[in-house]
């Protein structure tokens, strides 16, 4: 900074002092003026240039090492000396030569494969043979499949022609006036004797008719009742 600056900026100080020395006091314009000058002392940091450089790849530290470590490896071992140019063929080993040779897989010769065809063969006549009994054995259970079937239809037909069948007839008028003179209630004639009329048979006749027609409708569905039970155990079997 010159001497000029420092005068200038002086004066400029005073002029201000000056102008606002009436509202504020002496220690808040020092610190005005130091917020005011602030700028001119805080400068930009400035760019590094090593902040740029590429980083450290860990490869070329392992590599680093594994060389340091090959170095020493090779300054422990003892130096041989070296041949004489009369035996050019001994020469230190390598890492080619020290690995093995890969085994050689050993060819089969003509009766080896000879063989391999002769067992094959034999097991393939085996297992015709064996689709062969598998065949006949599954035909024969298909004639016997069917043999039953034809057994089953020809006991149902014979048992169904064999049942006889009643005959169911449709009611007539003749039957059914007859069924309302049954049930007409029993009048009493005067002109017979009380003796005469208090015959047991007289009375009794039109019960005994009931009875007989209930007997025969119980007879009836019994008949249709094992007709149904017979063609179940058919169709079962």
């Amino acid at each position: 900074m010159t001497k000029d600056e420092g005068i200038d900026r002086g004066s400029s100080k005073r002029r201000r002092r000056n102008q606002v020395s009436d509202s504020f006091t002496e220690k808040e314009l020092e610190v005005a003026e130091f917020l005011l000058d602030l700028r001119r002392f805080i400068s930009l940091p400035r760019r590094l240039a090593w902040g740029k450089t590429k980083k450290r790849s860990p490869l070329s530290c392992t590599a680093r090492r594994s060389r340091n470590r090959k170095e020493d490896v090779e300054a422990g071992m003892p130096k041989v000396a070296s041949l004489s140019p009369d035996t050019p063929l001994s020469f230190p080993a390598s890492d080619v030569d020290r690995k093995s040779a890969p085994p050689h897989k050993k060819k089969k010769s003509k009766n080896e494969y000879a063989d391999m065809i002769e067992t094959l063969t034999q097991r393939r006549n085996l297992l015709l043979g064996e689709i062969e009994t598998v065949n006949k054995y599954r035909k024969r259970l298909v004639e016997f499949h069917s043999h039953l079937k034809a057994c089953k239809s020809e006991r149902a037909g014979s048992f169904l022609t064999s049942q006889p069948q009643p005959s169911i007839g449709y009611p007539t008028m003749a039957d059914y006036q007859r069924r309302m003179e049954d049930r007409r209630p029993l009048l009493i004639d005067l002109n017979v004797a009380y003796e005469e009329g208090r015959q047991p048979q007289a009375l009794d006749s039109g019960r005994e008719i009931e009875r007989a027609r209930y007997a025969e409708a119980r007879r009836h569905r019994l008949v249709v009742m094992k007709r149904k039970k017979g063609r179940r155990v058919v169709v079962g079997s």
